[in-house]
């Protein structure tokens, strides 16, 4: 998903949809760091997906099933 920096006159906020979240920010700066956490973070969870699905081909399913659940986050 493409993520984009909108305004809202109402609110005179800036805000970004992921499509579950909505985050709000109040000025531009901040909304163009919050954009890049933000596509960072789906970047990672890419990756995170496709090296999942690596594993599972090379028949490691355990290892795979363990980075797809964060377990290497509890180390």
């Amino acid at each position: 998903m493409k993520l984009q920096i909108r305004y809202s006159e109402l609110d005179e906020k800036y805000w970004i949809s992921t499509g579950d979240e909505v985050h709000w920010f109040e000025g531009p700066q901040a909304a163009q760091d919050g954009l890049r956490a933000l596509e960072i973070a789906q970047a990672v969870n890419e990756e995170v997906v496709s090296i999942a699905k690596w594993l599972t081909k090379l028949g490691l399913t355990q290892c795979a099933a363990a980075i797809e659940a964060r377990d290497y986050r509890k180390w």
